[in-house]
C-alpha cells in the first residue's frame, strides 16, 4: 500500500526477511551444468511468439522502438547466454 509518499512494497518485505535467520553458506560452484538427456529444444522469435509487438505514435504514427537501447547494450540468443553462463560459474 501507499506509504510516505511511495507505494510501500519493499518496506513490509524487508522488515519480514529480518525475521528470518541469516542465510547459510553459500554452495559450491558446481563442476558442470549438464546438457538436458533429450538435447536443447530448438529456439523461436519473438516475432514467432508475437510478444514483440511494436506500439505507433498516436502523434507521428511511426513505430516506437522502446527496446532499441536494449538491444544495443545486450547480447542475444542461446549463444550469448552461454557465455554468460560460463563466466558466472567460473
Amino acid at each position: 500500500g501507499w506509504q510516505g509518499g511511495h507505494w510501500g512494497t519493499l518496506t513490509p518485505f524487508r522488515k519480514a526477511v529480518a525475521q528470518l535467520p541469516p542465510p547459510g553458506p553459500p554452495l559450491p560452484a558446481p563442476g558442470r551444468v549438464p546438457t538436458p538427456a533429450a538435447g536443447l529444444p530448438a529456439s523461436a522469435t519473438l516475432e514467432g511468439l508475437g510478444l514483440a509487438v511494436m506500439p505507433v505514435s498516436r502523434r507521428t504514427g511511426h513505430v516506437v522502438d522502446w527496446g532499441a537501447g536494449i538491444r544495443a547494450a545486450w547480447d542475444f540468443g542461446e549463444e550469448a547466454a552461454q557465455q554468460r553462463l560460463a563466466k558466472f560459474v567460473a
